[in-house]
């Protein structure tokens, strides 16, 4: 429940590295008022990927000269996104 914020890991050039996010894997919110927060693009790495009863919040600016992410890369898997704002 709450905020949950990951994604601090970048290249040499700024660019935020992926969260990676192995298969049959579930992020459920205990609320809807749940919060996962990342300033990184997402990355499937296998089908059966659920998100369920929580806020998706990117957070990605151009400040510092960094750049804009806010993806999720499914490279061809399933996710499902069950009671998910974004």
């Amino acid at each position: 429940s709450g905020v949950v914020t990951v994604g601090d890991r970048a290249d040499t050039n700024g660019r935020m590295l992926p969260i990676m996010i192995p298969q049959e894997t579930i992020i459920r919110g205990e609320t809807a008022e749940s919060i996962l927060c990342t300033r990184a693009p997402l990355q499937l790495e296998g089908d059966g990927v659920l998100f369920q009863n929580m806020k998706l919040q990117f957070e990605s600016s151009n400040a510092l000269g960094s750049v804009v992410h806010r993806e999720i890369f499914l490279a061809g898997h399933s996710l499902t996104l069950d009671h998910v704002g974004t």
